[in-house]
């Protein structure tokens, strides 16, 4: 465990440089090495993951994804204020990270939309293009430029 409490991920540890064994080119991750070794190993793969649900109850697996990404989500948001910005929101289920300058499209295509890695970029350091949002303000701000609880100033 980190000093935060959180569980580390195997993908976070450094690799010695070697190259893999499978492949023979140096990860830089445990995670690629692991995808590396998938491919090439896939079948030994399945069967491992047949057992590996056989020896635990229906939805249990599905269970420990929900609990991981709703940590990380947590995470996520507890690192970027932990409310909106806007209208000072603080429950979790309607908190979503917004791009202040747009292209949040473009970031999550390139970190793979709503992927660990995705996340752990948003965690590596606080980033200015980047705040918490509640879902209503994060739509207003996307459809009409401004959010109603901070409309702009417009003589009538």
């Amino acid at each position: 465990m980190s000093m935060n409490g959180s569980k580390s991920l195997a993908s976070e540890k450094p690799l010695p440089q070697k190259p893999c064994k499978h492949c023979g080119v140096t990860h830089e991750t445990n995670a690629e090495r692991c995808k590396c070794y998938g491919r090439r190993n896939r079948e030994r793969e399945l069967v491992r993951q047949r057992v590996l649900k056989s020896r635990y109850p229906p939805g249990w697996l599905a269970e420990k994804r929900r609990e991981y990404w709703q940590g990380l989500r947590r995470r996520v948001l507890i690192f970027y204020g932990g409310e909106c910005a806007c209208c000072g929101e603080n429950r979790y289920q309607f908190l979503a990270i917004d791009h202040r300058w747009g292209g949040g499209a473009t970031d999550r295509r390139k970190y793979n939309s709503g992927s660990t890695l995705y996340f752990r970029f948003l965690l590596e350091k606080r980033r200015e293009a980047y705040r918490v949002l509640c879902h209503n303000c994060n739509s207003a701000y996307g459809f009409y430029g401004f959010c109603p609880h901070n409309p702009p100033d417009v003589e009538r």
